[in-house]
């Protein structure tokens, strides 16, 4: 018998990460275009090949548990690499060399980031590249579910460093700024440990 993996199909992978969106069988259908009783059967038939319960039924609609929400995480991923895969093989189609999917912090888009693009370009001139500017918190999360192929970025926890292949770049200079009349402002130098007490304004 094959084994789980390969028996879940395209249709279950879609039924569970629209299912997951509205809480709602029939929107979830009428989104796919398919009948709420087809919907139905598709995610029994998803719930008997894994052999667990995915969703959980409430007063107002169902919601996944615990592990739908593991099995939606990775039919999110599956979902994408089947989009990138037909972006990809669409850009072939038109005569050119791929698809390039790139995520990037705010602070590299003066910087790193033109000066690679246009390298990049020079080398592949037909290559599409997409890029998202956002927080690294959201370009990790996405690079997780292979929604970016490559993300520009600060790590936010340590697990990261294992999780993901990591190119050191470059080393950031940041910058605290306070009012003029601000108690530390005429200081010269200050520390991490005295500044650490203090109410701050950050990015997420």
């Amino acid at each position: 018998m094959l084994p789980v993996h390969d028996r879940l199909r395209v249709r279950h992978h879609r039924l569970l990460e629209a299912f997951e969106r509205s809480e709602n069988l029939g929107q979830a259908a009428e989104e796919l275009g398919i009948t709420q009783s087809a919907a139905t059967k598709i995610l029994q038939d998803a719930e008997e090949l894994l052999g667990l319960p995915l969703f959980e039924r409430r007063h107002r609609g169902m919601a996944p548990t615990e592990i739908g929400r593991f099995v939606i995480g990775y039919a999110r991923r599956i979902l994408n690499d089947i989009e990138g895969f037909l972006d990809e093989l669409s850009a072939l189609k038109r005569g050119g060399y791929g698809f390039l999917s790139v995520g990037a912090i705010m602070a590299t888009t003066p910087g790193i980031l033109p000066a690679a693009i246009a390298e990049l370009k020079r080398r592949r001139p037909l290559l599409t590249v997409s890029l998202v500017a956002t927080t690294s918190d959201r370009l990790l999360a996405a690079l997780g579910l292979r929604e970016l192929e490559l993300a520009i970025c600060r790590l936010t926890h340590l697990r990261q460093r294992s999780q993901f292949h990591i190119e050191f770049l470059a080393d950031e200079e940041l910058w605290v700024f306070v009012g003029k009349d601000h108690a530390l402002a005429p200081r010269a130098g200050v520390t991490l440990n005295e500044l650490s007490h203090l109410p701050w304004v950050v990015q997420p």
